[in-house]
């Protein structure tokens, strides 16, 4: 039995991170039933490190997608044990070991960009509130409107520390995110609430938005 594993070729785009910065991906692989398959994710410049907090998310038709690996190498709860990430080389990579005909699906990940001078996404420049108050920061396009299908996808950045990922797939909370971060899409916008602010919630706060969705199939 042999079938496809589909990928998304998608670019990447953070606040503002050049848009000639693509992530690419095989286009599709076809494995037989008990094989093991390597997918991987790099970048048209340069190389993926855990730096980048490689993200991989599995894609069925009518369901939304599920994250399989967070932060390069971390295994969400849930997930079978057959799905391993790694960094390989210069590129972020997705085994699944011993395919199952339910692992038929769209493959993708998600690399975190660094902040430069070109702006792709539009945020706030800067907010304040007071302690036990509520904001709402929102993330749009400079063309266009957000939906769920860019997969909206928010990070905190404090001092000193690398990007924690507090919200993805528009509305799912992170493992051990506080319940006061929520994320929604609002008008054409991706948006992150956060209810009862806390001193220790001062930070710069940041999206990712994948663009692109072009499907290449093997029959």
């Amino acid at each position: 039995m042999v079938w496809t594993v589909l990928l998304l070729q998608l670019l990447a785009h953070s606040s503002g991170v050049d848009s000639q910065t693509v992530v690419t991906q095989e286009q599709s692989k076809s494995v037989s039933l008990g094989d093991t398959v390597t997918l991987t994710c790099g970048l048209s410049s340069g190389a993926v490190s855990t730096s980048h907090h490689p993200t991989w998310f599995q894609q069925t038709p009518g369901q939304p997608p599920r994250r399989l690996i967070h932060s390069a190498s971390s295994r969400s709860s849930g997930v079978p044990g057959r799905f391993s990430g790694s960094i390989s080389g210069n590129k972020a990579a997705l085994t699944i070991l011993g395919a199952q005909p339910e692992d038929e699906a769209h493959y993708h990940c998600a690399l975190h960009m660094g902040v430069d001078s070109q702006t792709v996404v539009t945020q706030e420049p800067s907010m304040s509130v007071s302690p036990g108050g509520t904001v709402t920061l929102t993330c749009g396009l400079s063309s266009g409107a957000v939906s769920t299908s860019k997969l909206p996808s928010w990070y905190q950045q404090t001092p000193g520390k690398p990007p924690r990922l507090l919200i993805y797939s528009t509305n799912n909370r992170f493992d051990g995110v506080p319940d006061r971060f929520s994320g929604s899409i609002s008008g054409n916008k991706a948006a992150l609430t956060i209810s009862g602010v806390r001193p220790e919630d001062e930070a710069d706060y940041h999206c990712n938005l994948y663009m692109g969705s072009d499907v290449y199939t093997v029959m």
